[in-house]
C-alpha cells in the first residue's frame, strides 16, 4: 500500500495533517474490500497509526475512537493495546 507508505513518511517527518489525510484515505479503501485478506490484516494498523497521529495532533476523541475501532476489529493486535495501557 503506497498510501500507508507515504503516510507513514509523513507521520516520521512530522507532517501530521497530511498523514492524517492519508491514513483517512486508505481506511477509505479498506471499505471498498473490507474481506480481503489484505485488507484485514492493513486495517487495524492503518487505525492504529492514524490514532496516533490524531494523539499527537491532541485530538484525543478521535485517537481513542480510531484505537478502540483497531482493537475491535482486531483484539489481538498488540500495538494498539499497549498505546493505550
Amino acid at each position: 500500500m503506497h498510501v500507508k507508505r507515504d503516510a507513514g513518511r509523513l507521520l516520521n517527518d512530522n507532517f501530521l495533517n497530511e498523514a492524517l489525510q492519508l491514513y483517512s484515505l486508505a481506511l477509505l479503501g479498506c471499505e471498498l474490500c473490507p474481506t480481503m485478506p489484505m485488507v484485514v490484516e492493513e486495517r487495524p494498523k492503518l487505525l492504529c497509526n492514524r490514532s496516533l497521529v490524531c494523539l499527537k495532533l491532541r485530538r484525543f476523541k478521535d485517537a481513542e475512537e480510531d484505537a478502540k475501532m483497531a482493537v475491535a476489529v482486531c483484539p489481538a493486535f498488540v500495538k494498539v493495546n499497549q498505546c493505550w495501557l
